[in-house]
């Protein structure tokens, strides 16, 4: 999944940055993580950062890989997106941002009844 979610993310951030990814490693060694890091051009965590277990609590993340998709204010916008980059490729990143504009819609309109 990696390579693939490495070419969305170099894709939809060409032109300007649209997304951030932020990696969480569950390695069990340091090595394992700089090694598989070392092919992302994303964020991450540092290693063994606890973070990671309050991330992975926050976010009932009970598996890898695991790509759950974020407003900038902590809401989730979609809380398994490893299917829909695999499935989608960047139009998934226009379908979660039409999700966000909807949801920023419904709660405007209910702001003003």
């Amino acid at each position: 999944f990696t390579p693939k979610l490495a070419d969305f993310y170099n894709e939809v951030n060409k032109e300007s940055k649209r997304i951030e990814i932020i990696f969480a490693s569950s390695d069990a060694s340091q090595k394992e993580f700089i090694h598989y890091y070392d092919t992302m051009p994303w964020l991450a965590f540092p290693y063994k950062d606890e973070r990671i277990k309050t991330f992975a609590s926050k976010f009932s993340i009970d598996g890898i890989p695991t790509f759950v998709v974020l407003k900038k204010n902590g809401e989730i916008i979609c809380s398994d997106a490893y299917p829909e980059v695999q499935e989608k490729g960047t139009s998934a990143l226009e379908d979660w941002l039409a999700k966000n504009q909807t949801n920023q819609s419904n709660k405007q309109n209910n702001k003003v009844s």
